[in-house]
């Protein structure tokens, strides 16, 4: 499948898959000077995507304690986030209750 077809099937740009590929992301081959990727391995890593563990989901995670803890200095001590406005990822908080 050529860089087009896949950053299409995964709804992205092709400069991010790109980026996927030359980060070790997603796995390829060379054809010529083109870049083709397997479906297998572009299911795979889409599966990895949507999954809890996946990159997204950490990175979701990662951004949202840097944003606690830049309100908390902020802020100062004491005040909360309200966890409700994160639509993107509510399995982070189903422990508090909150969704």
């Amino acid at each position: 499948m050529t860089t087009q077809e896949a950053a299409e099937f995964l709804n992205v740009s092709r400069p991010f898959l790109i980026r996927q590929l030359k980060s070790g992301e997603l796995p390829y081959r060379h054809v010529g000077k083109h870049h083709r990727i397997r479906c297998d391995d572009l299911l795979d890593y889409q599966g990895a995507m949507r999954s809890p563990s996946g990159t997204r989901h950490a990175g979701l995670s990662r951004l949202l304690r840097r944003s606690e803890t830049l309100l908390a200095r902020d802020a100062g001590v004491g005040r909360q986030i309200d966890r409700r406005i994160c639509t993107m990822c509510p399995t982070l908080f189903t422990s508090q209750g909150n969704s």
